[in-house]
């Protein structure tokens, strides 16, 4: 909890400026550091739940996070 809280406290405050840094690009042709910078967001929404509701990593009457396969590369 403390790893997720201490993602979710750096990146909440600067989001703003986040999102309009990566709205400057197409997700075809973002930059490798930028793409990183979406990627570290897209985890910003995924902990956010569990920071702000259940106060607990894992969220109680949702899906294990085992059961999501990647079936794909994640890069454009």
């Amino acid at each position: 909890m403390d790893e997720i809280s201490a993602l979710y406290n750096a990146l909440l405050p600067r989001l703003e400026e986040i999102l309009a840094y990566l709205d400057q690009f197409s997700l075809e042709e973002m930059p490798q550091d930028a793409l990183r910078l979406l990627f570290l967001t897209l985890s910003l929404a995924e902990v956010s739940i569990g920071v702000e509701l259940f106060h607990e990593p894992k969220v109680t009457g949702g899906c294990d996070p085992a059961r999501f396969v990647v079936t794909r590369d994640l890069n454009p």
